[in-house]
């Protein structure tokens, strides 16, 4: 087992989880012999983590307020150096694994020339595999569903990565000032501007849900999100793009796409268009004002 060469820390950020997927994850985790550290976004005490608890080196931090994915994770990334972790590993509270995908996801760490993995994704729902980003030093991206190919610099996701410790000391922690969206691109950008690559594991694959639902509307697939959420993408795009380490060509990138994707669902999908409308102004405004942290907006309507 791979975890005999390392202490291995895994970190879940929850938020009223759905109590059972988040168990089986915990429990995998435990029998794989990793130190699991859940914090706790929930405003308010909603579920009672009694069987994890008891799951052999399972800690649970708990500040019933929603602190933002990023300070969250920070905490528990803290906690693990403290405790001497070798590597830290990332997940959602929805996330769903195997021991198998442990294995493989991890095993790439014994080469020194190694120092973050991550898996490939399959969208929870469509069962479509998601292609792998990657970006050159012009700041041009790429999809690939070739994960055999060689990449430049891959963009991925938090949840799945793994990264040696010396890194958070190379790069830093998690950004707090996005709150959450775009933590995990941020960090991916100030690993490039270190010159440390992201190596995709291909034969570690990991469902997981984007986005509240897709869709497809004329030959184009699109991730629904809540008008909160939008306020997020909306406001941490402008707020990434301000980043030096950022390349020119991807933040007028970012922007032009985020723009046409909701052009698309405002014409095509969106219900109760004042709420996200109202997410896409303030979204701008706060962004070029580089207003940041937790919003105090009230954006979500009732389903």
């Amino acid at each position: 087992m791979v975890c005999k060469d390392f202490i291995l820390y895994s970190i879940i950020v929850v938020y009223n989880p759905e109590y059972n997927k988040l168990l089986n994850l915990c429990k995998v985790l435990s029998n794989y012999d990793i130190t699991t550290v859940l914090v706790d976004n929930s405003d308010i005490i909603k579920t009672e983590f009694t069987e994890i608890s008891n799951l052999p080196k399972t800690h649970i931090i708990r500040f019933f307020e929603n602190l933002g994915i990023a300070k969250a994770q920070n905490i528990g990334i803290n906690y693990a150096l403290n405790r001497n972790a070798d590597a830290i590993i990332f997940f959602d509270q929805d996330s769903q694994i195997d021991s198998s995908f442990l294995s493989n996801l991890i095993a790439p760490l014994s080469n020194d020339n190694i120092s973050i993995c991550a898996p490939v994704f399959i969208d929870f729902d469509s069962e479509i595999q998601l292609p792998v980003i990657s970006i050159n030093k012009f700041g041009l991206i790429s999809y690939s569903n070739n994960i055999q190919k060689e990449l430049d610099n891959k963009i991925v996701i938090s949840s799945g990565l793994i990264a040696k410790s010396e890194i958070f000391n190379l790069v830093g922690l998690m950004n707090e000032e996005y709150f959450i969206d775009y933590v995990d691109t941020d960090f991916c950008f100030r690993c490039f501007a270190r010159n440390i690559k992201i190596n995709v594991v291909t034969n570690a694959l990991m469902k997981h849900p984007v986005g509240d639902k897709m869709v497809k509307i004329l030959g184009f697939y699109f991730f629904i999100h809540n008008p909160q959420r939008v306020y997020y993408q909306i406001r941490n795009c402008f707020i990434f793009s301000s980043k030096n380490y950022v390349p020119f060509l991807f933040r007028l990138r970012e922007i032009i796409s985020l723009a046409f994707h909701q052009f698309f669902l405002m014409c095509f999908y969106y219900k109760n268009r004042l709420y996200y409308l109202k997410a896409i102004y303030y979204g701008f405004l706060h962004g070029l004002i580089g207003k940041s942290g937790k919003s105090e907006l009230e954006l979500n309507f009732e389903s």
